[in-house]
């Protein structure tokens, strides 16, 4: 048996014989040997086969470098390793917040009223329901409006003065429950206990002896700001022209002069973009054309028509000069710069935009004894101080608000001071 099994393993094919058979073995072979001559260095190797662009051979191609010994171990008693660097902050600017829509600046009054009627606190993410909300009468809303007002809800409003708020903040808090009313476009019926329980005879009560309270000056005090005078704005401007942070003093005198100009309001001119500012072709050295279109009292594109905007001899109150300077630096100080002209340091939110300008006239009055008398002072000093010089020029109300024609160019002009 041993010599049959020689004889049987001696007539199979050798491994290399099986090999030189088979093509692709051969090449691998061929290849090894290639590889194995190039790393010894012999002369007696095949022809070099032509390289790829780029061929490294092996023998150039460098060793890795090697590992770094590992650290010694630190003893038991050594202090904690310091915490790794956090993550680099991100870009804000680039992140306009999200303004409150119309439902959701509604529900904090609705929210309120609704706590002290069932005695439930209720979250902020809270959606009332219909059943929830059908049962409100007028009673309630008028004894939780005194409940506010007064401090009792059983005080008379014809015989206790006002004491935490002013007849506007009840007409707001009404115009926000009356939102959320099934029946908000129906007045309140009394004998059918049905409608809208925010139009109520006790509420009209309320409101008009609250009125009467103010005006006799024994109510709240009254909070709304008062016109800057025209001195009080000069000082102004110029406190803005030396300001330490030139930035922010150039955007403040350009926001200051553009909206004592287009009579408007801090958060329209904080929205005033890019493509709303116009040369105007027929005197391009004297003026440009803007436009407002973000005024809340805007409804259509009609509305908000291109105004146009003129210079001034006295450079505190040109806005052709101070928006002039204002671009200028801004290009040059943020050449990446959004879509709103007044983008200081580069914000793309004009919400933040409007607090950064609020927040330096502010601190502006405040600091510099610009203040000729008593009263709050705020953004809107200048929208006001802009209709007092109009109406004591001899134009109406219309005027001031909607402005005059011109009927050759078409377009809404207001010009409040003489060039």
């Amino acid at each position: 048996m041993t010599t049959t099994r020689a004889r049987r393993l001696s007539s199979r094919p050798s491994p290399a014989s099986r090999h030189r058979n088979c093509p692709n073995d051969n090449n691998i072979f061929r290849n090894a040997f290639a590889l194995a001559n190039a790393l010894d260095g012999s002369s007696n190797r095949p022809p070099t086969p032509p390289r790829l662009p780029g061929f490294v051979p092996p023998s150039q191609v460098p060793l890795p470098p090697p590992s770094p010994p590992p650290p010694p171990a630190a003893p038991a008693d050594a202090p904690a390793p310091p915490p790794p660097p956090p993550p680099a902050a991100r870009n804000l600017r680039r992140e306009p917040r999200r303004e409150q829509s119309l439902a959701e600046r509604y529900h904090s009054p609705l929210r309120h009223f609704m706590s002290w009627r069932d005695g439930t606190t209720y979250g902020r993410d809270h959606d009332f329901t219909r059943q929830e909300l059908e049962p409100i009468n007028n009673i309630e809303i008028y004894r939780w409006a005194k409940f506010r007002v007064y401090g009792d809800a059983d005080a008379d409003e014809n015989m206790s003065p006002p004491i935490h708020y002013r007849a506007n903040s009840v007409l707001a808090w009404k115009r926000a429950i009356s939102y959320s009313m099934v029946n908000r476009n129906m007045p309140w019926n009394e004998v059918a206990q049905v409608g809208n329980p925010t139009r109520s005879q006790e509420m009209q009560r309320l409101i008009a002896s609250m009125r009467r309270f103010q005006t006799q000056r024994r109510g709240v005090a009254n909070q709304a700001r008062r016109a800057l005078t025209n001195s009080e704005y000069k000082r102004l401007i110029k406190a803005y022209w030396s300001h330490p942070d030139k930035q922010m003093g150039l955007c403040g005198a350009a926001e200051a002069s553009f909206q004592l100009n287009m009579i408007g309001r801090g958060d329209d001119c904080a929205k005033w973009r890019s493509p709303d500012l116009r040369q105007y072709d027929l005197y391009p050295n004297y003026g440009y054309l803007a436009r407002m279109c973000w005024s809340k009292n805007v409804r259509e594109e009609r509305d908000a028509p291109l105004q146009l905007v003129l210079g001034a001899m006295d450079t505190r109150y040109c806005a052709v000069a101070n928006v002039a300077l204002w671009t200028e630096f801004n290009y040059e100080t943020n050449p990446d710069m959004s879509e709103y002209v007044f983008s200081v340091d580069g914000l793309d939110d004009p919400l933040r935009i409007k607090e950064r300008i609020s927040n330096l006239l502010t601190a502006t009055v405040s600091s510099e004894g610009i203040l000729e008398r008593d009263g709050l002072v705020g953004t809107h000093s200048l929208r006001k101080m802009a209709v007092t010089f109009a109406r004591n020029q001899g134009m109406t109300k219309a005027s001031c608000v909607f402005g005059f024609i011109l009927p050759k160019f078409d377009i809404l002009s207001i010009t409040l001071f003489p060039i």
